[in-house]
């Protein structure tokens, strides 16, 4: 299983590499910048309209923290992660279309160690993003010459790889069940995305919030941990989310008839 994991890791580095770079660079950059505009962010952040709140969270850019949440936490790199890890994930229904899977049951391989290598792959991909994400708060706080707090940056960052990794197992998840690249692709996407209309939603409307508590995107927190508290039982929602779509994953594998 970790032999399947290391080829098709190695065959995406590349991706990975750019990936972590480019978070690397965002969190650098936003925080490089924030002393030269702190003054006009401070009243920029009084002004925001709920509606932009709902999406981004009540982020206060008058703080390095509030801005990094805001700038890096909130959007762009679950996004950019879950992006990554999910076209991982899909990988397993594309290599049983391609038919290069074929070539893998040459070795004496199980069913359940193919669709572990998998989860094993997105897993490793949001891990090096999230490192990335931390190694850049960090330098970026240092350039700004502000300690955005390594515990917070770590707390929120851990949050942020949970989500990524869980989007990528649902997409394992759906390439297990369904054989289509498509399929994993669209359903993936369609989680994230729709859990993220979901929270957006809940946070405008009074009487919808109890909906939000069932999106893994208020599980996530939008980055919540960088600027304050963070409810550590969405951590663990997240984790449990993730630990379904494994078990979905492995046993729909061993099981279907596979298209070889």
């Amino acid at each position: 299983m970790i032999v399947l994991a290391a080829d098709q890791l190695r065959a995406r580095r590349v991706t990975h590499t750019t990936t972590a770079l480019g978070l690397l660079a965002l969190a650098v950059m936003y925080l490089a910048f924030f002393p030269s505009i702190e003054d006009q962010l401070s009243s920029f952040s009084e002004d925001l309209p709920d509606s932009l709140t709902a999406f981004i969270g009540d982020a206060d850019f008058s703080t390095a923290n509030g801005y990094l949440r805001s700038q890096v936490y909130s959007l762009v790199s679950p996004l950019l992660l879950c992006g990554v890890a999910i076209a991982a994930g899909a990988g397993l229904a594309r290599t049983e279309r391609d038919q290069t899977l074929t070539t893998t049951f040459v070795m004496p391989v199980r069913r359940r160690e193919i669709a572990g290598a998998w989860i094993i792959v997105v897993c490793v991909l949001a891990a090096v993003g999230s490192a990335a994400e931390v190694v850049g708060a960090v330098v970026g706080g240092k350039i700004a010459g502000t300690d955005v707090g390594i515990d917070r940056v770590l707390l929120a960052t851990a949050a942020l790889h949970e989500l990524a990794a869980l989007a990528g197992a649902v997409a394992v998840a759906v390439s297990a069940v369904t054989g289509s690249p498509g399929a994993a692709l669209g359903v993936a996407w369609g989680v994230i995305g729709g859990s993220f209309l979901v929270t957006s939603v809940s946070n405008l409307v009074n009487g919808l919030s109890w909906l939000g508590s069932l999106s893994p995107w208020s599980w996530y927190g939008t980055g919540e941990a960088v600027e304050g508290p963070y409810d550590v039982l969405g951590l663990v929602l997240l984790i449990a989310a993730w630990v379904a779509a494994v078990v979905i994953a492995v046993g729909a594998f061993e099981r279907r008839d596979l298209q070889l």
